[in-house]
């Protein structure tokens, strides 16, 4: 009996604590002294994905966890890294192996889930996080409104502030800037998908600085799109 506890110990999942302990580990040994800490969204994301691929709701690919993190996180570019391994007891140790090996990151979020058939989904998503935004809903009463606000990134200016409507329509509304800080509301009229965007003047142009889907009197997905069938041998996937 001793023997059969011990083997499923050691074959057991590790904890969220372990699994962002490792990582953290993992980017300290491969990128020196960068500063890496653990994103709340980004590891709601990966929490998400992991279980939908646990109850066979998505598969084992970048976009199905790209997809995850859009519904949870403002970050413009995350990058998804997902695996399977076996024993699951190994996920702590494979999450160093799925993020950027440019090191070129500062927010990471971890998940791991066990699957029916045996072995374990590994998920991990990182981005450059520079430009900070308070908190947005994603899920909201149709007619309420949010506030959108927060601070640019050093070497960005000029913000402006863009919401595509359930219908398409895409409208530019009123942002109040001052220095790096802006401030606007955004009322989410219409049932359906409301996708806000705040873009900003960098060195090369216009760019994307942050993106949050809201969901107004309606459910957000629960699985990612259908994806085209792939190959077999997936071992681990980047996807941006």
């Amino acid at each position: 009996m001793l023997l059969a506890l011990l083997l499923v110990a050691a074959e057991a999942l590790p904890s969220q604590a372990r699994l962002e302990a490792g990582v953290l580990e993992a980017v300290a040994g491969s990128c020196g002294g960068r500063s890496v800490v653990i994103d709340p969204e980004l590891t709601r994301a990966c929490q998400g994905y992991v279980t939908a691929a646990e109850r066979g709701r998505a598969r084992i690919s970048g976009p199905a966890v790209a997809f995850f993190a859009s519904l949870e996180s403002a970050e413009p570019a995350p990058v998804a890294g997902v695996a399977t391994v076996d024993p699951p007891s190994n996920a702590d140790r494979a999450v160093g192996e799925l993020f950027p090996k440019s090191c070129r990151f500062n927010r990471i979020g971890v998940g791991a889930a066990a699957l029916p058939e045996g072995g374990a989904v590994v998920c991990a998503l990182t981005a450059v996080h520079g430009t900070d935004l308070e908190p947005i809903p994603g899920r909201l009463e149709e007619g309420r409104s949010v506030r959108v606000a927060g601070a640019l990134a050093p070497g960005l200016s000029s913000p402006r502030l863009f919401v595509t409507r359930p219908s398409g329509q895409v409208e530019e509304l009123k942002l109040q800037a001052a220095g790096p800080r802006f401030l606007g509301t955004v009322s989410v009229k219409g049932r359906g998908e409301h996708s806000i965007e705040v873009l900003a003047e960098g060195p090369g142009g216009p760019q994307v600085v942050a993106m949050r889907r809201v969901f107004a009197g309606v459910a957000p997905p629960s699985q990612p799109p259908p994806e085209p069938a792939q190959g077999g041998g997936l071992a681990g996937v980047e996807a941006a």
